[in-house]
């Protein structure tokens, strides 16, 4: 596991959380779709997804409608893949300033 993360106990969910970690202002918890994990949301913990999963569900919506947003979104994931593949065999430090300097938030093309 991480550093930072922690798995804890919660009610609402049937084994144990593992994912999570509590920032300077929330707690925030990496989990799939699982909807056990809702009411907690709704009580403020702060839901961060997984990318692989986010990236199926863009690769299922292009595959099986012909989604041109989600056929944007695809190169996308790639690139962060490639910056990932990159930083495998770097420190954990130098991984957060790899990422932090090449995988920045872009406006979207048909926003521009």
């Amino acid at each position: 596991m991480r550093r930072g993360w922690r798995s804890i106990r919660w009610t609402c969910a049937p084994a144990s959380i593992r994912h999570w970690r509590v920032s300077s202002r929330y707690l925030v918890l990496r989990c799939n779709d699982y909807s056990g994990y809702k009411a907690g949301f709704q009580q403020g913990i702060t839901e961060i997804g997984c990318a692989a999963h986010a990236r199926r569900k863009f690769f299922d919506l292009h595959a099986n409608h012909s989604s041109q947003i989600a056929g944007q979104a695809l190169p996308y994931f790639a690139r962060l893949y490639e910056i990932e593949r990159d930083a495998a065999m770097l420190d954990a430090e130098a991984r957060r300033r790899r990422r932090q300097s090449l995988a920045k938030r872009k406006r979207c093309p048909s926003t521009v």
